[in-house]
């Protein structure tokens, strides 16, 4: 009997012919036929984070991948961020950057945008639909939200997209306070009314917000469209082998605070990780963060060094897309290198994962992984038959340790059959079956908010009603006229 030719490692990138993905690829074909149909639709994203090429963002990393795909089926986008040197993704930036700490991480928001600035962009782009991503975590989207011209039946001229990516099992006390405080300013009430419909890449997020919003978005559409990857990106690509010594290489990168498990990840290495191992097997950290002195010192107290456990810094995703001009970048691998390059990926969040795009790019780069079992991760994972990854209760560096040995231990030839199972699960998350999910809500609302009275945008806002100290203010020039008449 011949023996079925095994396919080349190529070709299990290409999209594979499941039901999902034809019925995904007739939607797709006929929104582009409607696109073209009806000229693009200018979308603006408006992130209240800060985008430099050294600073990682999940929110612009889950845009970017399908950003291609968006503007081929009829998506003009419009980027709106916070202000800061070297950002060249934006259109349009304003307001200040301030580092923000709270539920233990840290990023830098975006605060003191002029109204004013935000009404001359959406004047100048004129957008058919606004995604607000992560309202809340600065003022940047309630500064455009109420930039945006109404009447006062409460018409824009554009619906507003709620995209939440981010959850947290706890609020610190911090973010309880900052929450009361956007409560009784009126931002939270501002945001939720201002939504036609919201997005989350989770149950888990989408639950989590509902929770927060108490009930300023009950009645709303309310849709959980996961986060797509790029599968083209991720494929192989015959990048050079980093670190090609004959041993296996664990690769973890990420911020490097106490949310993503990066100490839980050392105490498995220092603690639970064998001697003799390290003649197998090499852990590589990328990434940077408040914890990176306490890892280096985890490290020395050990006894390992750089040949053990290497601390290879901030990643750029694609080096033929930045400037290597810089020193501090100049002969530094990429993530796509490093990704191609490793054997097993760790993705060991203890919390705070809408769903976790680092475990999805693991996989779907045919690599196997370590995945803690937390509510973003879950879906992720959901459906899948635990062989190409092993998921591991959070904050358990015994079990991660035990999971790594166990995943290195695997033949090259048996991790490449087991890593095709990845692959095809992760299919389902492609950028071309997931932008055009996005692509139908935005022609709804726009569709929907077209129905309604426009509203123009240099139109100025209407109140709904003049206060009584407006009513005195402009009798009062009469009363004094009467008076000496």
């Amino acid at each position: 009997m011949q023996q079925e030719a095994e396919p080349a490692e190529h070709d299990l990138f290409v999209p594979v012919s499941t039901g999902l993905v034809r019925a995904d690829a007739t939607a797709l074909a006929d929104l582009d036929n409607e696109a073209k149909k009806h000229g693009q639709t200018t979308v603006m994203y408006v992130i209240p984070y800060v985008l430099r090429p050294d600073a990682a963002s999940g929110v612009w990393q889950s845009l970017l991948s399908m950003m291609d795909e968006l503007k081929s089926i009829g998506v003009n986008p419009v980027i709106l961020t916070g202000k800061s040197d070297g950002n060249e993704n934006a259109n349009y930036m304003m307001g200040r950057p301030v580092r923000i700490k709270r539920n233990s991480t840290t990023y830098e928001g975006t605060f003191l945008a002029r109204k004013r600035s935000a009404k001359k962009a959406l004047r100048e782009s004129q957008p058919d639909v606004v995604v607000s991503e992560e309202s809340l975590a600065s003022t940047l989207n309630w500064t455009v939200i109420r930039a945006m011209p109404r009447d006062r039946s409460g018409n824009r001229p554009a619906p507003v997209v709620g995209h939440h990516h981010g959850r947290i099992e706890s609020l610190d006390k911090t973010t309880k306070i900052f929450e009361q405080i956007v409560r009784r300013v009126g931002m939270m009430k501002t945001i939720a009314r201002s939504y036609a419909s919201l997005t989350s890449p989770s149950y888990a997020t989408k639950d989590f917000w509902v929770d927060i919003f108490d009930g300023l978005i009950d009645g709303k559409e309310y849709l959980v469209i996961p986060n797509a990857i790029d599968l083209e990106e991720l494929a192989p690509k015959g990048r050079e082998k980093l670190w090609d010594d004959g041993r296996k290489t664990v690769v973890f990168t990420g911020r490097l605070e106490d949310r993503k498990g990066v100490l839980t990840l050392m105490e498995a290495i220092c603690k639970y990780t064998p001697r003799d191992a390290f003649k197998h097997i090499k852990f590589k950290i990328g990434g940077e963060g408040p914890l990176k002195e306490q890892l280096l010192q985890m490290r020395a107290d050990a006894g390992l060094s750089d040949n053990e456990v290497e601390f290879i810094g901030f990643l750029n995703r694609d080096n033929s897309k930045v400037d290597l001009l810089d020193p501090q970048k100049a002969g530094k691998p990429d993530l796509l290198q490093v990704i191609e390059s490793m054997d097993i990926g760790v993705a060991s969040s203890n919390e705070g994962e809408g769903e976790g795009i680092w475990a999805k790019e693991i996989c779907a780069a045919g690599k196997l992984a370590i995945i803690t079992r937390i509510d973003g991760h879950n879906e992720v994972i959901k459906g899948a038959k635990e062989s190409f990854f092993r998921g591991i209760p959070p904050n358990n560096p015994q079990a991660m340790a035990a999971g790594i040995l166990e995943l290195a231990g695997i033949s090259s030839s048996w991790a490449g059959d087991l890593g095709k199972e990845g692959v095809l699960h992760m299919q389902k998350y492609s950028a071309k079956v997931i932008a055009p999910q996005h692509f139908e809500i935005y022609t709804k609302t726009k569709e929907e908010n077209d129905l309604k009275r426009k509203v123009q945008w240099d139109k100025r806002r209407t109140p709904k009603r003049i206060y009584r100290g407006a009513k005195v203010a402009m009798k009062r020039p009469r009363t004094v006229f009467r008076k000496y008449r």
